[in-house]
């Protein structure tokens, strides 16, 4: 019987064990995660990052193909072709966002929105949480689709953002914005880390809010490769259409 009551012990006291482990320092964890991804050294030689997928919407029962371009200092074009619906772009230029699909036409960003896009747009933002969220602390220790994962938590210009590191591999496994507005509250699961040259980068992630839900799976990554500005251009700066 003494082998089973320490089996026994030893099980039930592993959660404990678990539970008391002091968490690592805040730098420990996004030192990690910079290496998860190929180290900051390599990650700041990064000028630019294109990625091509699919991605479909299982609310809607619709798909298409979508397009993303990252450049440096703070620049980004999500182009989504989605069949049946139309085009739907979202654009930031480093100082303004915009967003255009063909059932409510042109918006523009403002508020907290426009911030976060702006941080956002930016290629470095992977190894640069710090700078970019002031305050941001570990938080706490859970669990994410069956992986253990610490919790990082910074609020700023009004809104909640948490982020979940894999506490085995460093790599981000989730990413939360909490706003208070259905709107522009959501959480994005990421995953499916595969190499692309001296780096690494997420095939995998997966969308939610209260209003749409999307999965998307890459095809493609590259890293510095040239864009045309004219991805970022509003659409009163673009070439008017011949008579």
């Amino acid at each position: 019987m003494r082998p089973v009551i320490v089996l026994w012990v030893v099980a039930f006291s592993a959660p404990i064990l678990r539970a008391q482990q002091p968490p690592p320092s805040l730098d420990a964890v996004l030192d990690r995660y910079a290496q998860a991804l190929g180290g900051k050294a390599e990650y700041e030689k990064t000028t630019s990052v294109v990625i091509k997928g699919t991605i479909d919407f299982p609310d809607f029962g619709a798909s298409g193909t979508t397009t993303e371009y990252f450049q440096r200092p703070n620049r980004l074009a999500a182009v989504t072709e989605i069949e049946g619906f139309g085009t739907v772009r979202m654009v930031c230029d480093g100082t303004t966002a915009w967003s255009e699909n063909p059932q409510a036409g042109l918006r523009q960003m403002t508020g907290q929105q426009l911030s976060d896009m702006v941080r956002r747009s930016d290629p470095h933002w992977p190894i640069k949480l710090k700078e970019y969220y002031p305050g941001i602390k570990i938080k706490d220790r859970e669990t994410v689709d069956g992986q253990d994962a610490w919790v990082l938590e910074a609020t700023l210009d009004g809104a909640r953002y948490r982020w979940y590191f894999d506490t085995g591999k460093g790599e981000m496994i989730r990413f939360d914005t909490e706003t208070g507005k259905p709107e522009t509250s959501y959480s994005i699961l990421i995953g499916d880390y595969r190499p692309v040259g001296t780096l690494r980068f997420a095939f995998g992630a997966s969308f939610s809010s209260a209003q749409l839900k999307w999965n998307r799976k890459l095809s493609e990554v590259r890293f510095n490769a040239p864009i045309d500005d004219a991805v970022f251009a509003k659409p009163d700066a673009k070439k008017p259409a011949a008579q």
